[in-house]
């Protein structure tokens, strides 16, 4: 072979390094060009840079040879190449002194590579950069996204699967449009993006899970170019905000709507007069509502009951109205409706159909009945502003509710007493007993006709507080606890609250709350003393308390005749009226003979 073309050919071989080969791979190559080609006996690559750290190494020494020193001190059988920015060196030593062609032949060695090695590390650099860069993407809260110019997804990372979702690899090839719910503002987003070459930010994007379910997020957009500046697709982040959508909604709706019922609030409501006022929807409408005796059942039955009843109300209130206006509850037991082109016989007929609903409510509801009590006014024209024709309604309704009141509080006494006698089997017939004992003991006394009465019906209703202290209290069997008593003795004045607001038991309603005062002053709730008691209250404290002892009680057995009487003599002066205990004992003694010898 003619001496050039050999000379060329291993030159080729010398300069030809795989530079994708890993790194101990690399290192072997070097090793078998360097021993093959020019005759190397022993070889050091060392190298400082960490990503090519993996390909030093030493071969030819023996064991007891020190590489380093080989290096230190270089002979004429020695080539020592240091590579630019310090990267390291190549030793390689051969068994003959170097001739000048050899030392030719080695530098081209070396520096082809110091080629390969810098393009590996070129290489390495952007691997672990870009290992680096997906990593951060994988780790971050963010979802990310990378799309194509067709808008198919080509990467995302894990934060962005597990918003959707889906698998890890299931939304490779979506189209990103068909995970929005509003595709068009999404794709006019990416077009602008486009079109204008810059980013963009979608502060509130609707999105569908895998499963369904709605999720909102907050998007980036920006455009990917590849080396020669070619938009090839899209990039961005997403990050969750679904939790913040559902708080400003419920924020929202809060704001908008009354808490207890779901109706709008008194806010909203006086806003959409004006605007309703601004539109000129005639004929308008409007209905003032409110719920009677509210005041009753919170202070017998607990606000809870009441709570029941206006919650009742309001959906009563929201299926007859329905989408044809606006109902609003506008604080307390007052309710209110707005109807744009809404004339006075459809008005009309929308309140027939709201007492029908009512009445339907109390047949299924006897023991907690409505009442309602509504007037409506229309504006044909704008000759009235909306807040006066509200006022118009509103007296209307004040009208309706005197006819309708007093009827009402009774009705709910009455319900309140019914409820009270169910109870009373626990006591075994407690009022009337009592009732029998007072009308003696009146009458001895030669009491007016009207205290007679008054201490009869008292009698019958004393308990009537009763109705709001729970079974678990008034049946317990064991000794009532600090807490407990103090709930119980609640009852005069709740049962003065309910008698105060009918008129059937309104003059007897302080007998009510001072049923529980004692002589000596140490009763409740007024803490009351001597002739400050009503004598009614006097002659009921003795006749209640003979009866509570010689009757079952859950917490206690009942004692003998001889006994109470003895107790009743025992508290003369402090608990009661000691006038009174003379009066009553052979009263007391009377009545249980007569019924002994009646059995």
């Amino acid at each position: 072979m003619i001496p050039q073309a050999y000379e060329l050919l291993l030159i080729m071989d010398l300069s030809a390094f795989d530079s994708e080969l890993p790194s101990e791979e690399l290192f072997q190559q070097v090793i078998e060009k360097a021993g093959r080609l020019l005759e190397v006996q022993k070889l050091i690559l060392s190298l400082d840079d960490p990503v090519l750290r993996n390909c030093s190494g030493c071969w030819g020494f023996m064991a007891h040879e020190d590489p380093c020193a080989a290096v230190g001190n270089p002979g004429a059988k020695s080539f020592l190449h240091r590579f630019i920015n310090s990267i390291g060196y190549l030793y390689m030593e051969q068994a003959e002194p170097l001739s000048i062609q050899k030392r030719r032949l080695y530098t081209i060695f070396a520096r082809s590579l110091e080629d390969a090695l810098s393009r590996k590390q070129i290489k390495e650099s952007l691997r672990l950069s870009e290992k680096k860069y997906r990593d951060i993407l994988a780790n971050m809260q963010e979802g990310y996204y990378e799309i194509d110019l067709k808008g198919r997804i080509i990467f995302c990372n894990q934060s962005l699967y597990e918003l959707l979702g889906y698998e890890i690899g299931e939304l490779a090839g979506i189209n990103m449009l068909s995970i929005c719910e509003n595709r068009r503002k999404a794709f006019r987003i990416f077009r602008e993006v486009w079109e204008q070459q810059s980013s963009k930010r979608i502060n509130t994007l609707k999105l569908r899970r895998k499963d369904g379910s709605i999720c909102y997020g907050e998007a980036s957009i920006s455009l990917i170019q590849n080396s020669t500046g070619e938009i090839t697709g899209f990039s961005g982040l997403v990050r969750d905000i679904t939790e913040r959508i559902h708080y400003q909604k419920r924020l929202e709706f809060l704001s908008m709507h009354d808490v207890l019922t779901g109706l709008y609030n008194r806010r909203h409501f006086e806003e959409h007069i004006v605007k309703q006022q601004e539109a000129r929807d005639y004929p308008i409408s409007v209905i003032a509502a409110d719920l009677d005796g509210l005041k009753i059942i919170n202070d017998s039955m607990g606000h809870p009951c009441g709570d029941q009843i206006l919650r009742s109300f309001a959906k009563i209130l929201k299926d007859c109205v329905g989408e044809r206006g606006v109902a609003a509850r506008l604080g307390g037991d007052e309710f209110g409706v707005i109807l744009p082109r809404c004339s006075d016989e459809q008005v009309q007929g929308l309140i027939r159909r709201i007492r029908a609903a009512v009445d339907q409510y109390n047949r299924e509801n006897p023991t907690l009945p409505l009442s309602i009590s509504m007037g409506c006014a229309t504006a044909e024209d704008g000759t009235l502003s909306l807040t006066e024709l509200y006022k118009i309604a509103d007296d209307q309704l004040l009208h309706d509710k005197l006819y309708r009141s007093v009827n009402m509080k009774s009705e709910i006494v009455n319900i309140l007493m019914a409820a009270l006698v169910e109870r009373d089997y626990v006591t075994h017939g407690h009022a009337a007993r009592m009732e029998a004992i007072c009308e003696a003991i009146a009458k001895k006394m030669q009491l007016s006709e009207a205290q007679r009465e008054d201490l009869a019906l008292l009698a019958k209703v004393h308990d009537l507080g009763k109705v709001g202290i729970p079974d678990s209290i008034l049946t317990k069997k064991s000794r009532l606890s600090e807490a407990e008593k103090k709930i119980m003795r609640q009852h005069p004045e709740k049962g003065y609250r309910i008698a105060t607001s009918s008129p059937h038991l309104a003059g007897v309603s302080h007998l009510i709350l001072c049923h529980h005062e004692r002589w000596d002053g140490s009763g409740y709730p007024l803490g009351l003393s001597g002739t400050e008691i009503p004598v009614e209250c006097r002659i009921l404290a003795i006749a209640d308390a003979y009866d509570a002892m010689t009757s079952y009680r859950p917490y206690r057995s009942q004692v003998t005749h001889e006994e109470a009487i003895a107790e009743i003599k025992a508290n003369a002066g402090t608990q009661f009226d000691p006038e009174l205990v003379e009066i009553a004992i052979p009263i007391l003694d009377e009545l249980y003979s007569a019924a002994e010898q009646g059995k």
